[in-house]
């Protein structure tokens, strides 16, 4: 059980950091994410490594984020709502560290990742139907809209014309 959890966490690892260089040029905020995966995989080590001060630093460095970033600013209540829970799992992610126990910081970090791993799909969802109405009220005034193969307006280009 604990290395099948190993290798879901390692392989979300994997996924969110090859997905990060496509979403460099598309979010705003893409150091700060990519700074939060650096202290993820500095947890993951100090995990691999039975290296409880890899995991205590990372985890708060991680934690601090979260207070420190403009996400909160935003005044999503359910975003908030999530936030609170992150920081929640990361503060018994610390206190396990603290206490050397493996296996309980083990299950705190699958479960940080998993948090991560929704936030960002809904987050990722949000933008795309935010996009597709503004896609859609943009060609609405243009007249001739057609859709591309991923579903994005686009005027008078049809299926195959030219990059979105």
């Amino acid at each position: 059980m604990c290395n099948s959890r190993f290798v879901s966490c390692i392989a979300a690892l994997l996924a969110i950091g090859s997905l990060s260089a496509a979403a460099r040029q598309v979010q705003p905020g893409i150091a700060l994410m990519r700074q939060k995966l650096d202290f993820s995989r500095g947890i993951l080590e100090g995990l691999s490594l039975e290296k409880f001060e890899l995991i205590v630093t990372n985890a708060a460095m991680l934690r601090d984020m979260t207070v420190t970033n403009a996400f909160p600013r935003l005044k999503n209540p359910q975003y908030e709502q999530k936030l609170r829970k992150f920081q929640a799992k990361v503060d018994r992610l610390v206190v396990a560290g603290k206490n050397r126990n493996l296996d309980k910081a083990f299950a705190v970090y699958s479960e940080i990742i998993e948090s991560c791993v929704a936030c960002h799909r809904q987050v990722r969802h949000e933008q795309f139907t935010t996009n597709q109405g503004q896609d859609l009220r943009k060609s609405s005034s243009v007249g001739s809209a057609t859709r591309d193969l991923s579903g994005r307006a686009s005027a008078g280009r049809g299926i195959s014309g030219g990059s979105p």
